[in-house]
């Protein structure tokens, strides 16, 4: 099969999936799916995180636009750091935490800091009108209330 083949193959089953959501009431459960091998990691964010620092820790993993690099260990080690702060503040497991952040290396710490406490990362766009944020915000689930001006 070409290359452009496939692409347009997969465009045209979502397409019938969208098609047949549209016509049938799903509550909104996903009807894509794909193979069952390799099986899935049976990992959390943060033990994936570990795993690395494991096997890489000195080799760099963030290059950031603002001239940071980071090591998976230092990306470790900041990322603890931020989940013993969320902790601090009263995020537990299963708590929605909401990020509204550019491309930066502390966006990927607050994403594995969530992971380590199994927080549950919102993900706004910066570049949300404030409509949209508003109403991301409103279908995300009940956010912690409390928020930080600074990741040091």
């Amino acid at each position: 099969m070409s290359s452009v083949a496939t692409p347009l193959r997969r465009l045209q089953q979502t397409t019938s999936h969208i098609n047949r959501i549209t016509t049938n009431d799903h509550h909104g459960l996903s009807l894509v799916h794909g193979p069952t091998q390799p099986s899935l990691l049976q990992l959390t964010l943060g033990e994936l995180l570990d795993e690395q620092v494991f096997a890489r820790g000195t080799k760099e993993c963030v290059v950031s636009w603002t001239g940071s690099r980071w090591t998976y260990a230092e990306l470790q080690s900041q990322s603890k750091r931020l989940a013993k702060a969320m902790l601090a503040l009263g995020v537990h497991s299963g708590d929605r935490v909401g990020i509204l952040a550019g491309n930066c290396e502390e966006y990927v710490a607050v994403f594995f800091a969530a992971g380590y406490i199994g927080a549950i990362l919102v993900v706004l766009n910066s570049t949300y009108t404030a409509t949209e944020a508003k109403y991301a915000l409103n279908h995300s689930g009940k956010l912690c209330t409390q928020s930080t001006r600074s990741m040091s």
